[in-house]
């Protein structure tokens, strides 16, 4: 979940841009199915209900999720499909008649939805904020909470089983964790973040001068932060880090030098200082939907023993890994650990990105999406773009070129990427093994991707999309032989 600085809404805020709601909209067109679902040739299966032909080795089923064909479509956002992609939500949002369709049933009417739903990384339960006129309250499972002034940084533990928020009321802000007030404190909370074993939580606090650290109900105030956030717990829970910025001298001082140097603090120790902590100053030359600013550190290793993170400084940017810089660039990105011990991130030089894995620089190109290491760290696989093409790399060998690659996932074990393309109007599902092609759909025209592909097992994935104003469930068998 991306929880960013002050993302939440109090009664002074007001969506002031419908148009851009508009935008948002989902709208698919009636959908022409050239060639569907499929493998290689074989007998046709009887058609799905509400849905395409489909040709099939009893690699893929097709499930009707929701049909929309009813609805104005212009009206909704979405699809937002819940991760084991059996559960389907929408926001209808117009000013006083705003709500949440979820597996096509309408739930309370709001002014207006703010926090997209959202769900649990179990797909069990879906939350969301709304609001009726000045008052505020976060919606669980269709069950609406106390009313507050604001509420917002919606966050569920990764177990899906905790829940926590922020709740403004009276110039106080605090958190709500499983239903139960943090205590309140001055101006605003910010962030709560659990655990990887869903046991402790941290959030921030800021009220004038200075912050607080909250973690696990306990207080710790740093006189010298202006500004906390993107706090990250190791993988076994012993170990916080977060950046901040630092006040010398004085707010005063600070506000008319304009400077804020800004430094990573792990174990409550502050490593070296640098202009930014991530937050680059440009973006890259495609779309950048997968990257946000936590993605740039702090972060930890899968063993917990180490640390990363991107340190700017007035002319460069540097990798700091365990307190140690490594080589200057114009710009790196997305610092990512793997299992095993191995280390990579995406880099820019004289505006050619590369990723950078072990130390070794990969093949050049023009831009990086995705960036990620297998489940097992013995691969790495990242999309790019290189003379107006898009392609999917696996440990720097392209295996699939298209307009456009939009969401990939690893199997479990490492050995299997399933992937979304476009090549015009048209999508396509794939599922590869090293360079061997397991399965590939389609094309769909005028398709809407509204979650995954994921992995439930070595061998299946399963993936949702939306067509001729339904929505579907794709579920990929892998019969484990091509």
């Amino acid at each position: 979940m991306d929880n960013k600085p002050h993302q939440f809404h109090y009664n002074s805020c007001m969506k002031s841009d419908l148009g851009a709601m508009a935008t948002r909209a989902w709208v698919v067109r009636a959908a022409v199915i050239s060639t569907v679902l499929g493998v290689v040739s074989c007998k046709p299966a009887p058609p799905v209900a509400g849905g395409p032909t489909t040709h099939t080795q009893a690699l893929a089923k097709v499930t009707l999720l929701v049909d929309m064909s009813r609805q104005d479509v212009t009206q909704f956002n979405g699809p937002i499909a819940s991760p084991d992609g059996r559960h389907v939500a929408f926001t209808h949002e117009t000013m006083g008649d705003s709500y949440v369709l979820l597996d096509n049933k309408k739930g309370a009417v709001y002014d207006m939805i703010w926090d997209e739903p959202t769900f649990s990384p179990d797909g069990s339960h879906l939350a969301y904020s709304a609001s009726r006129g000045k008052k505020f309250s976060v919606v669980v499972d269709g069950v609406e909470g106390k009313s507050y002034e604001g509420v917002g940084s919606l966050a569920y533990s990764p177990d899906g089983k905790r829940f926590a928020y922020v709740a403004q009321l009276s110039q106080k802000s605090c958190v709500v964790v499983d239903g139960v007030e943090g205590p309140k404190l001055p101006g605003f909370v910010l962030q709560p973040t659990f655990s990887a074993d869903s046991k402790r939580l941290a959030y921030f606090a800021e009220g004038g001068v200075g912050g607080s650290l909250i973690v696990d109900g306990v207080q710790m105030h740093e006189n010298d932060t202006f500004h906390m956030w993107n706090p990250t717990f190791s993988p076994d829970g012993t170990r916080l880090a977060y950046k901040c910025s630092i006040v010398k001298g004085g707010i005063r001082a600070a506000l008319k030098s304009g400077k804020f140097p800004e430094v990573v603090v792990v174990d409550g120790k502050p490593g070296e200082e640098y202009k930014k902590i991530g937050g680059h100053e440009t973006w890259p030359p495609m779309a950048v939907a997968h990257w946000s600013d936590s993605m740039d550190g702090p972060i930890f290793s899968v063993d917990s023993k180490h640390y990363a993170y991107v340190g700017r400084q007035e002319r460069f940017e540097v990798i700091v890994r365990d307190g140690i810089e490594g080589p200057p660039y114009d710009q790196v990105w997305s610092p990512t650990f793997g299992d095993g011990g191995r280390f990579g991130y995406v880099a820019v030089r004289s505006g050619k990105w590369f990723p950078v894995v072990d130390g070794k620089e990969g093949p050049r190109t023009d831009g990086i999406s995705i960036f990620k290491f297998s489940p097992d760290g013995k691969h790495i696989a990242w999309v790019a773009k290189a003379a107006n093409r898009i392609s999917l790399y696996l440990d720097d060998v392209r295996v699939a070129t298209a307009d456009s690659i939009t969401a990939m996932a690893f199997s479990p074990d490492g050995k299997r990427i399933a992937f979304w393309s476009f090549d015009g109007d048209s999508a396509t599902l794939s599922v590869i093994q090293g360079a061997n092609r397991l399965y590939k759909s389609g094309p769909f025209t005028f398709l809407a991707i509204g979650g995954g592909p994921s992995f439930v097992s070595n061998d299946r994935a399963v993936a949702v999309a939306g067509w001729d104003n339904k929505v579907f469930r794709i579920d990929v068998t892998l019969n484990g032989k091509r």
